[in-house]
C-alpha cells in the first residue's frame, strides 16, 4: 500500500500537496459543477485570474485531463495547411 501512495504523490510532481487539493477543488467546482471562474473565487475568496491560473497549472501537472468523445474526433485534428485554423 505505501508503494502506491508514493507513486500517487509523485504523479503529480511540482504541486504541494495544499496546492494540489486547491487545483482539484477549483477543477472539480468548474468543470463538474459548472460555475465560473468568478463564482469559484468569491467561494474561495480568490481572485479570478488565480483561478485561471490554478486550472492551467491542474492541465499542465495532470491533475486535469480533458477528454473529447466524439465521433468528429478526426475531423477536430489541427491542420497546418489551411494556415493555422481548425478544420
Amino acid at each position: 500500500m505505501g508503494d502506491k501512495r508514493i507513486a500517487e504523490e509523485g504523479r503529480f510532481a511540482g504541486l504541494a500537496l495544499a496546492e494540489e487539493e486547491l487545483v482539484a477543488r477549483v477543477a472539480w467546482c468548474y468543470y463538474h459543477d459548472g460555475l465560473t471562474q468568478n463564482d469559484i473565487g468569491e467561494r474561495l475568496g480568490l481572485p479570478r485570474l488565480k483561478i485561471s491560473r490554478l486550472l492551467e497549472k491542474g492541465r499542465q501537472s495532470g491533475v486535469i485531463r480533458v477528454q473529447i468523445n466524439s465521433r468528429y474526433e478526426g475531423c477536430l485534428r489541427w491542420k497546418p495547411s489551411y494556415s493555422g485554423a481548425l478544420v
